[in-house]
């Protein structure tokens, strides 16, 4: 997993940082950004009722051989350190305890994608909330732009706000987003696993 990971050099993504404050206010908190997020800032005790994470976001395929093995995971703070200790994959989300958190948001590219398994759908970022106790996860399917996503993200929550529903939030700030002519590529890979 370090492996891979450190082929990829993570750039910093001004609408993230944004997004981060526009949360942090709208939620009445304080943002962790830059430097402070980091992997140990996940394990407070009790969690977070909400986790909003806005950062890089990777799926990578590796083949050793006959097997595949598919990584999946966040780069926080440290991911570009030659021991790459900011990366947070999948498997390491499982053992966070978010038992008691109704709602993460993983605003990054392909959080929602992972390894198929049979009859069981995909492993990936979202089932590992999922089974760390996260009631509800909004994840993306596919890349997604930094500054339209920070855009979509503030819709969403003033919606969620208002309604105590992820899955209403998500469908009400994508059809705003859709009836100003935005492109579906900017708000149309996120969609809503569990219910708050």
């Amino acid at each position: 997993m370090r492996r891979a990971a450190l082929q990829r050099v993570f750039t910093p993504l001004p609408g993230t940082a944004r997004e981060a404050r526009l949360i942090a206010g709208l939620l009445g908190v304080t943002p962790l950004t830059g430097p402070a997020a980091t992997k140990s800032a996940l394990r407070r005790d009790p969690p977070p009722t909400i986790l909003h994470l806005a950062t890089h976001g990777f799926v990578r395929a590796e083949s050793d051989g006959p097997t595949q093995r598919v990584t999946a995971g966040l780069g926080l703070a440290g991911a570009n350190t030659p021991d790459a200790d900011g990366i947070l994959s999948a498997e390491e989300i499982t053992h966070l305890d978010l038992r008691g958190t109704r709602l993460v948001v993983a605003s990054a590219c392909e959080t929602a994608l992972g390894r198929i398994h049979d009859a069981e759908g995909a492993f990936g970022l979202h089932r590992s909330f999922a089974i760390a106790g996260a009631a509800a996860v909004v994840a993306s399917l596919w890349n997604v732009p930094d500054r339209p996503t920070a855009r979509l993200m503030t819709r969403f929550y003033r919606a969620y706000l208002r309604s105590g529903s992820a899955p209403e939030a998500l469908a009400e700030a994508q059809r705003e987003a859709a009836a100003q002519n935005r492109p579906a590529t900017e708000w149309g890979a996120f969609i809503c696993h569990g219910t708050p």
